[in-house]
């Protein structure tokens, strides 16, 4: 199990732990949607792709790990995760709490909730074949976008 936590009530930059032991640093810039990832001494980075819009992406030097982009229909939000030409879609659980069921096609493969609207630390459960950094890519995802106070995507 993971968990993202913020470094403080007002920052941006996350903490992520694997059995309540530090794994990864999550670090976004102030003045963009830029962020970067770092696992001991491997720094990957997260961008907007392309500026503006609900399309993030994973790099390492310059070469693209995964996608993230926003997905709507008439009922819900959702996000879809490419990695390794394989497609995860984040859906939104509950409109009143944050929750998210994580998918592979139509399989359950995992989740990522918070205890409350207003609770700062996340839990996630996420496949194992899932490298650690496409997995603090997905948690700075969605912690970035509820920190927005906006759904999935």
């Amino acid at each position: 199990m993971l968990k993202a936590k913020p470094k403080n009530f007002f920052s941006r930059d996350l903490q992520i732990l694997e059995n309540d032991r530090p794994v990864a640093m999550v670090e976004f810039a102030w003045s963009s949607e830029t962020g970067q990832v770092t696992i001991g001494d491997t720094h990957y980075t997260i961008r907007q792709d392309p500026p503006g819009y609900c399309s993030f992406v994973l790099e390492d030097q310059g070469q693209i790990i995964a996608h993230a982009r926003g997905t709507r229909t008439l009922f819900q939000h959702a996000c879809a995760i490419e990695y390794a030409a394989k497609w995860y879609q984040l859906v939104d659980k509950s409109k009143f709490r944050r929750n998210i069921v994580v998918r592979e096609g139509v399989q359950f493969v995992g989740y990522i909730e918070s205890k409350h609207m207003l609770a700062q630390q996340v839990s996630a459960c996420l496949p194992e074949h899932l490298p650690l950094a496409v997995k603090a890519f997905i948690l700075a995802l969605v912690t970035h976008l509820w920190a927005h106070q906006e759904s999935v995507i």
